[in-house]
């Protein structure tokens, strides 16, 4: 090598072990530009590359290091890695095992491959690759950290902390570990400890994006909107790329929630306006759709039209951007406002690869398992006093809990879905124990310990809870359920109109949710006669046809003192992060009920299910 080339390349080197990678990767780049054949510089320019995350471009440059000089020093264990974090596990797997053929004592090809597996889901072969790697080296610090990994990923939560705090030991610096340990205290609900290693990891990257987002995503999750807003509003503008936009999107939702429009108009547009297109930008834009009057010439539908026309986005995202038509047209234009809900619905059902059959197989094992639950005996709970706001989506549970959380003794907690993530794995085992009973009550027992501030009660709005009232009352003998009855084709047709999530599959179809109408209607018949003095049905169409006396029985049926507050909702500032936030924040009106009717003609299926 040229002596000249060679100092500039020491240099390189030299800025490469001391972490100061990007001017590592400026000398690398122009030696290679000068000197394109000269194998070594390609490898180390693909070396810097993966340390810099652009795998893509490492792939480029080591393909070609590779047909310079086939099996350069550990070219393959670098392609390896690079199409292991690009998710092409097929090319990773080649590459990874060429390198153990050529260096078959080279620890890092059994870490990365034990990596490998872990993403592929084999957890004994990445521990059989890792037991390879203890061989060679019984304490090399990655070896643990590997470990953590394999048990996070099995949930097998304790066990990942034991090994991550040995590799902690060995490398007190690793942001990944001290993330990964965040992670684990987070799922463990030991919110304190989580806190204090998410902080620790930003401390260590101050501008990295990624662990601030995670962060705050954190501290919204667990209830403290405020803190996740006011420490994103205060970093965002530090991020680059993809973390700027992700942080942009918390911040308009956290707006929205908190009603600040203002806030969440900014933030909408600064992310739909940026010059990177994330892949939520249509969500996002519908997001934007709900808080401020979009046009078809407006910037911002100009740009979501071209992402639609010259993107690759994902059938979710189409759905969403044929949603926002629909607003768009619903004022003056009823049959394209149909066709828009038509293809938008057509595209999340594509999505969604639904079929009904999933949810009758559900409805079944509900009731199987309850005769199973029958058997166990839980302890009781004494530390919280829950409000089950049920039913079907769009039948009146937001604005419901906005009216029993204006109670000062109630604090409204939204949406829990920890019930319904944690007894879903019961309906697919269709077994249970004693112990995981248990673990299931204590976990949203701690989970509301953290949200509901000193109030006594607490309002629980996720509507599919229904499905789980059998439990609901086997953990919290107190617990008050209200079941919000509204007309089938107003709730079908509210659905069916707008996004509303993915946990109910069957949104996108008419007769699906006629049918899923059905089975909700004849369980909640069930527990009506199973549980007669713990569940409460309320008329939605009541509600807004006789606000005061309805509201006063629900207060009565509550076990709460009147309080005039309640007939005054709108005043109520709490979050509210579902698509009703912002119905739920007006006077109760009348007839929303018939709005399906003026569109009737339109959908025959509506009529059919209505006889």
């Amino acid at each position: 090598m040229d002596p000249k080339i060679n100092n500039q390349f020491n240099i390189a080197k030299k800025y490469f072990n001391e972490s100061k990678i990007t001017q590592a990767e400026e000398i690398a780049t122009e030696l290679v530009s000068k000197n394109s054949k000269v194998v070594e510089i390609n490898y180390f320019l693909g070396l810097i590359k993966i340390r810099l995350k652009k795998y893509h471009e490492a792939i480029e440059i080591l393909e070609k290091s590779n047909k310079i000089k086939k099996n350069f020093e550990h070219t393959n264990l670098l392609l390896g890695i690079a199409y292991t974090q690009l998710k092409n596990f097929v090319k990773a797997l080649n590459f990874l095992k060429k390198e153990l053929q050529n260096y078959p004592n080279k620890i890092d090809a059994y870490i990365n491959l034990s990596n490998l597996y872990i993403e592929l889901k084999d957890f004994k072969l990445s521990e059989y690759y890792l037991t390879k790697a203890k061989e060679i080296d019984p304490i090399h610090p990655m070896i643990y950290e590997i470990e953590g990994l394999n048990l996070l990923r099995q949930q097998k939560y304790s066990a990942a902390l034991s090994s991550y705090e040995l590799a902690i030991q060995h490398k007190p610096k690793s942001i990944e570990v001290i993330f990964n340990i965040a992670k684990i205290h987070e799922r463990l609900f030991k919110y304190s400890e989580a806190k204090s290693y998410y902080l620790r990891a930003i401390n260590l990257a101050p501008n990295n994006g990624f662990y601030s987002n995670e962060y705050a995503n954190f501290l919204n999750k667990i209830g403290y909107e405020k803190a996740a807003y006011d420490f994103l509003e205060k970093n965002w503008q530090d991020f680059s790329g993809i973390e700027k936009c992700r942080a942009l999107e918390t911040l308009a939702k956290i707006a929205s929630g908190q009603n600040l429009l203002e806030a969440s108009t900014k933030f909408h547009e600064l992310f739909l306006l940026n010059n990177i297109i994330h892949p939520n930008f249509m969500s996002m834009l519908y997001g934007y759709s709900e808080i401020r009057e979009i046009h078809l010439d407006s910037d911002i539908f100009k740009r979501a039209k071209h992402v639609f026309d010259h993107e690759k986005i994902d059938n979710k995202q189409k759905a969403y951007y044929f949603f926002v038509l629909a607003d768009i047209y619903k004022k003056n234009d009823a049959e394209k406002y149909v066709e828009s809900l038509v293809k938008a619905n057509s595209f999340l059902k594509k999505y969604r690869k639904y079929n009904f059959e999933e949810d009758a197989s559900k409805f079944k094992k509900i009731y199987a398992v309850d005769n199973l639950l029958n058997q166990y005996e839980v302890e009781k709970s004494k530390k919280v006093n829950p409000i089950f706001i049920v039913g079907m989506p769009r039948s009146g549970t937001t604005l419901v809990e906005q009216i029993i959380s204006s109670h000062p003794e109630v604090y409204g907690a939204g949406e829990i879905h920890l019930l319904s993530d944690e007894l879903e794995n019961f309906f697919k085992k269709a077994e249970l124990s004693l112990q995981a009973l248990e673990i299931v009550k204590n976990k949203y027992e701690h989970l509301l310990s953290t949200k509901k501030e000193s109030k006594k009660y607490h309002t629980d709005k996720y509507p599919l809870n229904f499905l789980y009232i059998n439990f609901i009352i086997k953990f919290f003998p107190n617990a008050k359920i209200i079941n919000i009855d509204r007309d089938k084709n107003a709730i079908i047709f509210s659905i069916f109109s707008r996004y509303i999530g993915d946990k109910l599959g069957c949104s996108c179809d008419i007769k699906d949710l006629n049918h899923y109408y059905l089975a909700y209607q004849k369980l909640m018949l069930f527990w009506k006669k199973k549980y007669p003095n713990h569940i409460y049905n309320l008329s939605y169409e009541q509600l807004t046809e006789n606000p005061e006396i309805e509201i006063k029985k629900l207060i009565q049926f509550c076990g709460l003192d009147w309080n005039k507050s309640c007939l005054n909702h709108e005043n109520n500032k709490r979050v509210i992060n579902t698509p009703s936030k912002f119905q739920a924040r007006q006077k109760i009106y009348k007839n929303s009920s018939l709005v399906w009717k003026k569109y009737a003609d339109f959908f025959p299926a509506l009529n059919e299910i209505s006889n």
